[in-house]
């Protein structure tokens, strides 16, 4: 994987109205497998945000999480920590920006966002290149109603007992505890690197605006 995650590890998913691209660490296994359980048609996945032609003028959806618990859960990731150890182990060179580069970093938080932080990483522009080919987007604080609606206006979702499925799935992947106390200048830190995310996707003052108008006067 290179040093842009946004390239390796983001997918695109059809359904039958629609378009489903999964943003890592957003809620995006959870409604794979949810869509799956409920028997709502889906399919693709890969790493790539490529869609079929028959799909391009459907309506399309990503999740976003907020910053401090996207940039929590990326370094909790268990499959980040085995992967980061093997590499540890065998003496490979470090290549993602966004991997822990020691056992230290993967033990303390607070240190390996420090160091993230100071890379030209971007969450905001991650989930902008990905913003511009959606029509609509929810929230993984509000996954089962904000995916409950999208569906409803696309005609996806067809059934009451679909619908109760998604709202009983059980969450998976949950993101566990630090071991150490976030520190708050990492908390001040995140606000100001992703300052234009939270305000516009993330601030009550700006709940009302549609996608398309906050993708005119965003400029990253």
């Amino acid at each position: 994987m290179g040093s842009n995650p946004s390239r390796a590890t983001n997918m695109a998913y059809h359904l039958t109205n629609s378009v489903f691209y999964h943003i890592p660490k957003t809620g995006g296994t959870w409604v794979v497998s949810t869509l799956k359980k409920a028997h709502i048609p889906i399919k693709g996945g890969g790493h790539s945000l490529k869609i079929k032609e028959t799909h391009k003028n459907f309506p399309a959806i990503c999740f976003l999480r907020h910053p401090l618990k996207w940039y929590f859960s990326r370094w909790s990731d268990p499959w980040h920590k085995s992967r980061v150890l093997k590499r540890l182990s065998s003496r490979k060179r470090h290549r993602n920006i966004l991997d822990a580069k020691n056992r230290v970093e993967l033990r303390n938080f607070n240190l390996w966002t420090t160091r993230v932080l100071n890379t030209n990483f971007s969450l905001t522009k991650l989930y902008i290149n990905v913003l511009k080919k959606c029509s609509d987007y929810g929230r993984q604080e509000n996954l089962r109603k904000d995916l409950i609606d999208f569906l409803k206006k696309t005609g996806d979702l067809k059934t009451k007992r679909q619908e109760n499925i998604i709202n009983k799935n059980k969450r998976i992947h949950v993101s566990g505890k630090s071991k150490h106390a976030i520190d708050p200048m990492i908390i001040k830190l995140i606000n100001e690197k992703e300052t234009t995310l939270i305000k516009y996707f993330y601030s009550e003052e700006t709940s009302h605006m549609t996608l398309p108008d906050i993708l005119k006067i965003i400029d990253v």
